[in-house]
């Protein structure tokens, strides 16, 4: 099970952000520096075989990509780096 969820995260999180990139060549949306930097810090947890941590981090990135991707839809500008998950 604990594979199966790894590999959904992942997975969510690699379509979201192709979704991001599709979206930020046609609106100049750009990605949240904390978001990127939760994604970098996944990959490497993953490399050391810490797939809970990595899981974790993924998920937090998910959901900043998100609100950065809907508040850029929706016209709100705000900076979203101190969002709390």
């Amino acid at each position: 099970m604990k594979r199966t969820l790894k590999f959904e995260v992942t997975a969510k999180l690699s379509e979201l952000r192709q979704t991001l990139v599709i979206a930020g060549e046609a609106s100049e949306f750009s990605y949240p520096e904390s978001a990127l930097l939760l994604k970098s810090e996944a990959e490497e947890l993953e490399r050391r075989g810490r797939r809970v941590e990595a899981i974790r981090r993924s998920r937090s990135a998910l959901k900043i990509f998100w609100t950065a991707y809907t508040n850029h839809l929706s016209g709100n500008k705000q900076a979203i780096s101190s969002i709390r998950i």
